[in-house]
């Protein structure tokens, strides 16, 4: 595989599901969390409330790991 392509993802929904719950709630991982996302990703979460310290929406990798 070339350096900068990504393969195939042969993941099912549960198994991103048990990932990314593994790598943010169980582990507190922010390194693990954005690797799940491209560079250019975006993480929504349209129920937390206002005023919250984290924001309903953050784009791009760096963003979701500095979160």
């Amino acid at each position: 595989m070339d350096a900068g392509r990504l393969e195939k993802v042969t993941l099912t929904h549960k198994e991103i599901f048990e990932r990314y719950m593994y790598a943010g709630a169980i582990s507190r991982n922010p390194e693990a969390v954005a690797a799940m996302f491209t560079e250019d990703g975006v993480y929504e979460a349209p129920l937390i409330p206002d005023g919250h310290r984290l924001p309903r929406r953050l784009t791009g990798r760096d963003a979701i790991r500095a979160a």
